[in-house]
């Protein structure tokens, strides 16, 4: 009786235990650094020895007793009883675990992000593996929540899922076999917790391009949710370079419905704006990045000419687009004189002097700024270049500077006031001040033109029209070289270009016949001479240069 009892008590307890709670593996969240192995613990197999034993050992105490039939009887209900367990791996897994790890085990689920950019691509999957030698049973799965997903937040957009190819592991439920692999999608999880918690916005229309002062521009917000309504949608400059130059002029995007688009408006200020980040988001959404650009309305494409003197004085015709309104040229820094706006695609202007070498030349207009890199260079001052209305004829210094007409004002023309006694115009070298003389004494001359007139005259632009045009720089103080100063123009001719093999008035008077005669000089020969006053000859009007 005695043994029966305990082999009651030994069947009854192990009946009871069958019908306990399963204490298995369960699989629950938290963070963990990627790339972590997660194999799951192995239980103690050394238990199925010593089960065997305890059964052997019951079972021989029983023979040496009387009532051999009950316990045979007994023997073959627990061997029945512990055969079909053994045949059923869910059952075998909870008896294992309830001898061997009674409290379960817990592991941590890897959340992964994939980043693409500034958005999120997916989540890398949870793989587990039962290396313990036995199967498990999976009893619960705590699956990841948004926060685990989206620690502080979604900032970028959530990109659609793509699809994966080949096999992967069977999802992490029931009996995991011994050697055998599960997954648990932590993808398709953390999706579902951005769906059920936010509105996923979405962005076209980035980069936006706007122009200074130009027009609005719009970018378009996508609420991809399919549950949440998306509120409060708008942009933030904070802290960028757009704050104060590009503002948020419409806004339709107080409250989204899954599916639904709005539009945020842009307008430029008068700032150029490099690509700069901003971000858009609401008060349910995640953070999308978008970026803005300002640019220039204006291009500067081509300089003409590309090189002068470094004195200064070129003129030049700067070709683009949006060049109305300009406001000023600068060349390295230096503002040009004289800028005058043809049209949208055309500006005029006079260089500044400056250091020889190559410099930028800036534009400025309402519609922004535009620079020709390096695109004119300064040459050292010298006879034969372009300047001031002529060509840089003579640099011996004081009265010796001076820019030559580009072309010869008369192939022959009188000195004038041949007979008149009262002129005072014998200098040498001051060729200013003898025009002055000619012209006060002589006046209109009877109509009948004369040198120093058509010098006092003479008027050419920056860009060399005669009579100059309003917006140019006019040149309008020439005068008649004195006879030391055509003597230099002599020396130059070669440089200065258009000088013809023949005679060309001074400003001079002979001071031995001042009524009567006054001095040539041949451009071939170098000869110089007194001839009369009546004598037809060429002149070449000058004007004084400061290099």
């Amino acid at each position: 009786m005695a043994s029966s009892r305990l082999m009651g008590r030994g069947i009854g307890a192990f009946l009871l235990a069958l019908a306990a709670p399963v204490f298995s593996q369960s699989i629950t969240t938290s963070a963990v650094a990627p790339g972590s192995a997660i194999p799951v613990p192995v239980t103690n197999p050394v238990v199925l020895a010593l089960m065997t034993v305890l059964v052997l050992a019951l079972a021989l105490r029983m023979l040496r007793r009387v009532g051999l039939q009950r316990t045979l009887l007994s023997l073959l209900v627990v061997g029945t009883v512990v055969g079909a367990t053994w045949q059923s791996p869910a059952l075998r897994a909870q008896l294992l675990a309830a001898f061997t790890n009674p409290d379960g085990e817990t592991l941590p689920i890897p959340v992964t992000q994939i980043p693409a950019g500034p958005d999120v691509a997916g989540f890398e999957m949870a793989d587990f593996s039962n290396a313990s030698g036995v199967p498990l049973v999976i009893t619960s799965l705590d699956p990841p929540v948004f926060e685990d997903c989206f620690p502080g937040g979604l900032s970028g957009e959530l990109l659609p899922a793509g699809g994966g190819g080949g096999a992967s592991p069977d999802a992490c439920t029931g009996v995991l076999a011994d050697g055998a692999n599960c997954r648990v999608n932590v993808d398709s999880i953390c999706r579902a917790e951005a769906e059920n918690s936010l509105a996923i916005l979405s962005l076209t229309g980035s980069p936006l391009t706007l122009t200074v002062n130009g027009a609005a521009g719009a970018m378009t917000v996508t609420n991809t949710s399919t549950q949440v309504t998306a509120t409060g949608i708008a942009s933030s400059f904070a802290g960028t370079a757009l704050a104060g130059n590009v503002t948020e002029s419409g806004n339709t995007c107080a409250a989204v419905p899954p599916g639904g688009s709005c539009t945020l408006t842009f307008t430029p200020g008068n700032t150029v704006v490099p690509v700069t980040d901003l971000v858009i988001s609401g008060d349910d959404t995640n953070t999308v990045t978008a970026a803005i650009e300002v640019q220039s309305g204006s291009t500067l494409t081509e300089i003409n000419p590309v090189q002068g003197a470094a004195s200064g004085g070129t003129g030049v015709i700067l070709k683009g687009t949006g060049l109305t309104g300009a406001t000023g040229i600068t060349f390295d820094g230096v503002a040009a004189t004289s800028v005058n706006v043809v049209n949208s695609t055309t500006v005029t202007a006079v260089t500044p002097a400056q250091v020889a070498g190559a410099v930028d030349v800036a534009i400025a207009t309402p519609a922004g700024s535009a620079t020709l890199v390096n695109g004119y260079t300064y040459l050292a001052t010298a006879v034969g270049q372009s300047a001031s209305g002529g060509t840089i004829a003579a640099l011996n210094g004081g009265l010796q500077n001076l820019v030559a007409a580009a072309a010869d004002n008369s192939p022959a023309i009188e000195w004038g006031g041949l007979g008149t006694a009262t002129i005072v115009a014998q200098s040498d070298t001051d060729g200013a001040g003898n025009t002055a003389a000619i012209v006060a004494d002589l006046g209109p001359n009877g109509g009948t033109p004369y040198a120093a007139q058509l010098c006092n005259d003479f008027e050419v632009d920056s860009q060399g029209n005669t009579p100059c045009q309003a917006g140019n720089a006019c040149y309008n103080d020439w005068f008649l070289p004195a006879r030391g100063q055509l003597d230099a123009l002599f020396d130059n001719r070669v440089a200065v270009g258009g000088y013809a093999s023949t005679a060309y008035w001074s400003s001079t008077e002979s001071s031995g016949d001042p009524v009567m005669s006054a001095w040539i000089r041949l451009f071939d020969s170098g000869l110089t001479f007194v001839v009369n006053k009546d004598f037809l000859s060429r002149a070449r009007c000058v004007r004084a240069f400061t290099p």
